[in-house]
Protein backbone atom coordinates (compact mmCIF):
# COMPACT_ATOMS: atom_id res chain seq x y z
CA UNK A 1 0.00 0.00 0.00
CA UNK A 2 2.42 2.09 0.96
CA UNK A 3 4.33 1.91 -2.24
CA UNK A 4 1.34 2.41 -4.05
CA UNK A 5 0.83 5.49 -2.58
CA UNK A 6 4.39 6.39 -3.08
CA UNK A 7 3.94 5.70 -6.79
CA UNK A 8 0.36 7.61 -7.49
CA UNK A 9 2.30 10.47 -6.13
CA UNK A 10 -0.62 11.46 -3.61
CA UNK A 11 0.16 14.64 -1.40
CA UNK A 12 -1.36 12.80 1.89
CA UNK A 13 -0.80 8.97 2.80
CA UNK A 14 -3.11 8.06 5.99
CA UNK A 15 -1.66 4.61 7.66
CA UNK A 16 -3.25 2.73 9.81
CA UNK A 17 -0.59 0.35 11.95
CA UNK A 18 1.88 0.62 9.35
CA UNK A 19 4.62 -1.10 11.71
CA UNK A 20 2.42 -3.63 13.23
CA UNK A 21 3.71 -6.61 11.94
CA UNK A 22 7.49 -5.83 11.48
CA UNK A 23 10.29 -6.83 13.20
CA UNK A 24 12.27 -3.70 15.09
CA UNK A 25 14.81 -3.37 12.44
CA UNK A 26 11.65 -2.92 9.58
CA UNK A 27 9.99 -0.65 11.54
CA UNK A 28 12.66 1.93 12.03
CA UNK A 29 13.56 1.52 7.83
CA UNK A 30 9.65 2.52 7.50
CA UNK A 31 9.84 4.87 9.43
CA UNK A 32 12.58 6.60 8.11
CA UNK A 33 11.32 6.01 4.79
CA UNK A 34 8.11 7.99 6.05
CA UNK A 35 10.04 10.72 7.57
CA UNK A 36 12.37 11.04 4.49
CA UNK A 37 9.54 11.45 2.13
CA UNK A 38 7.94 14.04 4.27
CA UNK A 39 10.56 15.98 4.20
CA UNK A 40 12.21 15.70 0.53
CA UNK A 41 8.76 15.22 -1.38
CA UNK A 42 6.65 17.26 1.22
CA UNK A 43 4.45 14.72 1.92
CA UNK A 44 1.94 14.87 4.60
CA UNK A 45 1.55 11.75 6.29
CA UNK A 46 -0.39 11.05 8.94
CA UNK A 47 -0.14 7.21 10.89
CA UNK A 48 -1.73 5.40 13.71
CA UNK A 49 1.05 4.08 16.46
CA UNK A 50 1.13 2.60 19.48
CA UNK A 51 4.86 2.53 19.09
CA UNK A 52 5.26 5.77 21.30
CA UNK A 53 9.01 5.23 21.95
CA UNK A 54 9.66 5.11 17.86
CA UNK A 55 7.08 7.67 17.55
CA UNK A 56 8.58 10.56 20.00
CA UNK A 57 11.78 10.23 18.22
CA UNK A 58 10.57 10.26 15.04
CA UNK A 59 7.45 12.12 14.61
CA UNK A 60 7.20 15.79 13.77
CA UNK A 61 3.94 16.54 15.69
CA UNK A 62 1.74 13.55 17.37
CA UNK A 63 -1.53 13.57 18.15
CA UNK A 64 -2.54 11.95 21.89
CA UNK A 65 -5.95 10.52 22.15
CA UNK A 66 -6.97 9.77 26.34
CA UNK A 67 -8.88 7.53 27.59
CA UNK A 68 -11.43 10.38 27.82
CA UNK A 69 -10.84 11.15 23.83
CA UNK A 70 -8.99 14.37 24.43
CA UNK A 71 -6.96 14.99 21.65
CA UNK A 72 -3.41 16.83 22.35
CA UNK A 73 -1.24 17.74 19.46
CA UNK A 74 2.55 18.91 19.81
CA UNK A 75 5.87 18.41 18.97
CA UNK A 76 7.11 15.79 20.76
CA UNK A 77 9.32 18.38 22.92
CA UNK A 78 6.14 20.28 23.35
CA UNK A 79 4.07 16.95 24.65
CA UNK A 80 7.06 15.98 26.34
CA UNK A 81 7.78 19.65 28.36
CA UNK A 82 3.44 19.90 29.11
CA UNK A 83 3.02 16.88 31.01
CA UNK A 84 1.27 15.90 28.06
CA UNK A 85 3.47 12.56 27.47
CA UNK A 86 4.13 12.01 30.87
CA UNK A 87 0.39 11.71 32.02
CA UNK A 88 -0.34 9.45 29.13
CA UNK A 89 2.38 7.17 29.64
CA UNK A 90 2.22 7.13 33.26
CA UNK A 91 1.10 3.60 34.80
CA UNK A 92 2.37 1.67 37.98
CA UNK A 93 6.30 0.47 37.40
CA UNK A 94 6.81 3.00 34.30
CA UNK A 95 8.67 6.35 34.54
CA UNK A 96 8.89 8.41 31.41
CA UNK A 97 11.72 10.48 31.18
CA UNK A 98 10.66 13.78 29.52
CA UNK A 99 14.23 15.08 28.87
CA UNK A 100 15.27 12.06 26.21
CA UNK A 101 12.15 10.47 25.60
CA UNK A 102 12.88 7.02 27.21
CA UNK A 103 10.49 4.89 29.26
CA UNK A 104 11.58 2.42 32.05
CA UNK A 105 9.86 -0.49 33.38
CA UNK A 106 10.37 -1.17 37.56
CA UNK A 107 10.42 -4.04 39.60
CA UNK A 108 8.92 -7.05 36.81
CA UNK A 109 7.92 -9.40 38.70
CA UNK A 110 8.74 -12.88 37.91
CA UNK A 111 7.15 -16.06 38.80
CA UNK A 112 9.83 -18.19 40.76
CA UNK A 113 11.20 -20.74 38.23
CA UNK A 114 10.27 -18.65 35.40
CA UNK A 115 13.80 -16.43 34.92
CA UNK A 116 16.11 -17.05 31.61
CA UNK A 117 16.91 -20.65 31.25
CA UNK A 118 19.97 -22.39 29.31
CA UNK A 119 18.57 -24.47 26.77
CA UNK A 120 20.65 -27.53 25.77
CA UNK A 121 21.04 -28.99 21.93
CA UNK A 122 18.43 -32.09 21.97
CA UNK A 123 16.13 -31.12 24.11
CA UNK A 124 12.50 -31.06 23.18
CA UNK A 125 9.80 -28.62 23.89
Amino acid sequence: MIAKAIAQQTPVILLDEPTSFLDFNSRIELLLLLSRLAHEEQKTILLSSHDVQLAMQLADRLWLLSDSHQLTVGTPRQLADSGALGTMLQRDNVEFNPHDFTLRVHNVPQEPGKGPERVSEGKEY
